[in-house]
């Protein structure tokens, strides 16, 4: 004697066919996702290369002119005197720099490469930081 069953459709099911429905699925290797920081130890995930290129660093001044703009419509009316210039140091100090590269690089070595052609590019305070998990 064998079971059968039938689903909302009407359709015979065998017991091995259910069986292979729900059949575990592999489990995935965990071997380079697993990183084993209870001991306080850090884990390198890779160098990340960032700075400020000259068009960045165009957009920020073109933003703060508009500002700059406004900031003058608003002192003529109101007697105000407060007027800032543009300063790129202070911009720089003040802002977070943006990544040359999309990806961070795994040897510190050709981080230092991408950071001297950004370098040799104009881009400005470029700076190579290891990113560290843990």
């Amino acid at each position: 004697m064998s079971v059968t069953y039938v689903n909302r459709k009407g359709e015979t099911v065998y017991p091995d066919q259910i069986a292979q429905k729900h059949k575990p699925k592999p489990k995935a290797s965990t071997a380079l996702k697993t990183l084993d920081t209870k001991d306080g130890a850090t884990v390198s995930m890779g160098f990340e290369v960032a700075g400020f290129s000259l068009e960045h660093l165009a957009e920020a001044k073109r933003k703060h002119e508009i500002q700059l703009e406004g900031q003058k419509d608003r002192a003529l009316i109101k007697g105000e005197k407060k007027l800032s210039a543009w300063d790129e140091e202070a911009y720089m100090r003040e802002s977070k720099p943006k990544r040359v590269a999309p990806k961070p690089y795994t040897l510190a070595s050709s981080a230092d490469q991408c950071a001297e052609m950004a370098r040799k590019a104009g881009w400005k305070n470029v700076t190579v930081r290891e990113i560290l998990k843990g």
